[in-house]
Formats: C-alpha cells, sequence, structure tokens
C-alpha cells in the first residue's frame, strides 16, 4: 500500500469477486504460539510463546485476546474463515492474524484460535494527515492550448498546526524534472489546524509547435521535513499531442 504505514509481511491469493463476507463476532483465543508444520504443511504442534508488545509499549497485548472470525463465501471454492486481531493502541494499527487448529486436548481433539505473534501483516495509519492534490485541467493537450492546474490543494486535517515540506514537480517525456514548487525543507513552512485550501490555479505554459511531445506527470508530495519521511503524494500525467 501504501507506503502510507508500510506492509511487513504478504498473503495474496487472487480469485474473481466480490465475495460476501460475515462477521461472526468476538471469540476467546487460546493464545500466541508458534505453529509447526509437517512436509505437507500439515499443523502438527502449537508452542505457546510470550504476546507481541502493544504498541504504546506499555505492556504486552493479552494472553488470551478477544479475536474477530470473519468468514467471506467464496461460491464453489467454499467458505473462507480468517481471524484477526487488531492493536490500535499506538500510531499504526497492527492487524495479526490467527488460525483455527485441532489440537490433542487429554486424549480429546478440541478445536481451537491460536494467534500468531510474526510480524503483523499490515501496519496502517488510520488517522487524519495532511494531503496535497492537483487537478488538470485537461488529459490531452495539443498545439494552442493552456497547460493548467486548476486546483492545487493542500490541507492539514489535523488538530494542531504542523511544518510541512511541500514539493511540485513536472517530469518531462525526457526523463528531465523541473521544480514547480519546493518549499518547506527547513520546517518554517507551518499549516494552520484544520486547513483545508486551494493555492490554484498553477499555470505551466502554452503548448506552442517546438513543444515536445509525449507523456509528462505533474505531481506533488508532502514531507515531514526533518526526516523525509511522505507523508502523502498525488501523481498526474498527462498528455501533450
Amino acid at each position: 500500500p501504501p507506503e502510507n504505514g508500510g506492509c511487513t509481511g504478504d498473503a495474496i491469493e487472487e480469485i474473481e469477486g466480490p465475495f460476501p463476507f460475515e462477521s461472526r463476532g468476538e471469540e476467546q483465543s487460546r493464545n500466541w504460539s508458534l505453529l509447526i508444520e509437517d512436509d505437507f504443511e500439515n499443523i502438527v504442534d502449537a508452542i505457546e510463546v510470550e504476546p507481541p508488545l502493544r504498541q504504546d509499549f506499555q505492556d504486552s497485548l493479552n494472553h488470551r485476546p478477544m479475536v474477530t472470525r470473519l468468514e467471506y463465501d467464496l461460491g464453489d471454492e467454499g467458505i473462507e474463515t480468517d481471524i484477526v486481531y487488531v492493536d490500535d493502541t499506538g500510531e499504526f494499527w497492527f492487524l495479526y492474524r490467527g488460525d483455527i487448529v485441532e489440537l490433542n486436548e487429554g486424549g480429546m481433539i478440541e478445536e481451537v484460535i491460536i494467534m500468531s505473534r510474526d510480524e503483523p501483516l499490515r501496519k496502517v495509519d488510520l488517522g487524519p494527515k495532511p494531503e496535497c492534490e492537483i487537478e488538470l485541467s485537461q488529459d490531452t493537450y495539443v498545439d494552442g492550448d493552456t497547460i493548467m492546474a486548476n486546483v492545487f490543494r493542500l490541507s492539514n486535517p489535523t488538530a494542531e498546526r504542523v511544518a510541512l515540506e511541500v514539493k511540485v514537480w513536472l517530469g518531462k517525456p525526457n526523463e528531465s524534472v523541473r521544480s514547480i514548487v519546493n518549499i518547506g525543507a527547513y520546517g518554517f513552512f507551518r499549516v494552520l489546524a484544520e486547513t483545508d485550501i486551494d493555492l490554484g490555479p498553477l499555470w505551466l505554459g502554452t503548448v506552442w509547435p517546438h513543444k515536445p511531445r509525449g507523456e509528462y506527470e505533474l505531481s506533488c508530495r508532502v514531507l515531514e521535513p526533518k526526516t523525509g519521511k511522505r507523508i502523502a503524494e498525488d501523481i498526474n500525467h498527462f498528455v501533450i499531442e
């Protein structure tokens, strides 16, 4: 995804959909375990391990967390079950996944929910964050047209004034890049809380016969000034014929 949040694992299966799903509500899991598989990927044992740390680092997660069972109706493929648990104690929401396994408990086969403490599959920042947006006047330009971004929007939906570095650039068919806007690299550009402003239009000139033909890019990016971490971006392409 998004670099916004990052991804530390893969769980990809392509089946034509969409498919209806149903939440079975919360259920008690048995514990956090390391699953042991045989050569045929059958689960043969589950070794209990300590739960992961909470994302606020105040303590560990519950040893027996309440988890959500999701069931997906895949039609001819049957019912797919997903066990999920979300740690929402920090800036990023970490999603852990579990398994429903059959274990031999004192001679009795028991179906239990086991949570995996492996690196979570998703890190999602669900909070509001600054954004930039560009809307071009046209997708295609010809001789005599004015190249223009009707909208150049910058927003800060958070409750605090934040320092931002904002960049807008023009990418050309020969792969050269021209800087259009470049402000805030030293942290002096601060955007007030709950701000949503349109700084457009951005005028980029007129298409004359000598202008190179091909695909161009007019895009924006918002960065954290001190670290250069990308907060948001909006990529846009247009063609000069």
